[in-house]
């Protein structure tokens, strides 16, 4: 019986071991083919955004570890990866204390931003973020997509201010420092 339980606990150490290795090497892949893949119009490389940070899920918490550690060692030659865009969302009792589950990936983002740049940081407690968040529905976790659209709000339909399944047909953008020079001091 302890020498099945010796031989158990060799495979299990084993089988996480190689995970660990090969959950590595997958967000590795990741931000390197979103980095040098050119699929879109004009050969440009797609622009793309994760979230993440309040799985507190063995397997979740895994692959955020390991997207940390990946976008620290950089690209091939130690570049900062642009792409993903990431957003590390941060929330109190999954990540911002001392004794929260993920409070040890808060700190890894911490340290990989002071590196790369990335990731970004949301503050899900925020009373314009908090007042979207139910408890247990990551569905209600406000997102951002790039580095300027706030995803959750919807005037249109209350009922489905949601993350998921949410995108931009377009972006426009207004220079508002050439409006008001036009305006010549006229409000109207």
């Amino acid at each position: 019986a302890q020498e099945a339980q010796g031989a158990h606990a060799f495979a299990v150490e084993n089988a996480l071991r190689i995970t660990e290795r090969t959950t590595y090497q997958a967000m590795e892949a990741l931000i390197h083919n979103l980095n040098t893949m050119n699929s879109r119009a004009g050969a440009q490389v797609p622009f793309s955004s994760l979230n993440y940070g309040t799985d507190t899920s063995p397997e979740g918490r895994m692959v955020m570890k390991n997207l940390l550690l990946a976008t620290e060692a950089g690209l091939g030659q130690g570049e900062t990866p642009i792409f993903p865009v990431q957003i590390f969302k941060v929330k109190e009792g999954v990540n911002y204390n001392p004794g929260d589950p993920n409070y040890d990936l808060f700190k890894l983002s911490i340290k990989v931003s002071a590196k790369r740049l990335f990731p970004n940081f949301s503050f899900l407690d925020a009373p314009f973020n908090l007042q979207y968040y139910k408890p247990g529905d990551y569905n209600t976790e406000v997102a951002y997509m790039g580095c300027r659209t706030r995803v959750m709000g919807n005037v249109h339909d209350r009922s489905r201010e949601v993350t998921c399944g949410r995108g931009n047909l377009s972006f426009t953008s207004i220079n508002l420092p050439r409006i008001g020079i036009e305006a010549h001091g006229d409000v109207k």
